[in-house]
């Protein structure tokens, strides 16, 4: 008799099929661990030098995936609002977590461009509702 088939590999197995984004939230949520890895170590520390690799998969992973909801989008998004901003550790948090209400709340303290991108944020979410 063959093994069973566990229902987490089920999900696995049609994550793909049941999300077209799944490539894309799979690593931003690898991203958001590794990022908090690497927040627990000195960044200077060659510890924590592999989390910063993955972060960097990540990043390629997503800005090289054409995103096919808004959600794949928001996630692009989110992760070029983190990449390109100068932000205080609270404002890095609230990225990390994706929060919306706190970044756009504190808008007028980041620069230019990433007020577009969270103006933009607000516009996806609400394509959600």
């Amino acid at each position: 008799m063959a093994d069973p088939i566990s229902f987490d590999a089920i999900v696995r197995a049609l994550t793909p099929t049941l999300n077209p984004d799944a490539p894309i939230l799979e690593a931003w949520a690898r991203r958001v661990e590794a990022h908090a890895k690497a927040s627990a170590i000195d960044a200077s520390d060659e510890a924590a030098q592999p989390y910063w690799d993955i972060i960097t998969e990540c990043d390629k992973l997503i800005h090289s995936t054409v995103a096919k909801t808004p959600k794949g989008v928001e996630v692009q998004v989110w992760t070029a609002l983190h990449n390109s901003s100068a932000y205080l550790r609270d404002e890095e948090a609230a990225i990390i977590a994706m929060d919306l209400d706190y970044v756009s709340a504190h808008a007028k303290d980041f620069d230019w461009d990433a007020m577009s991108m969270i103006a933009a944020l607000r516009s996806l979410r609400a394509m959600e509702a």
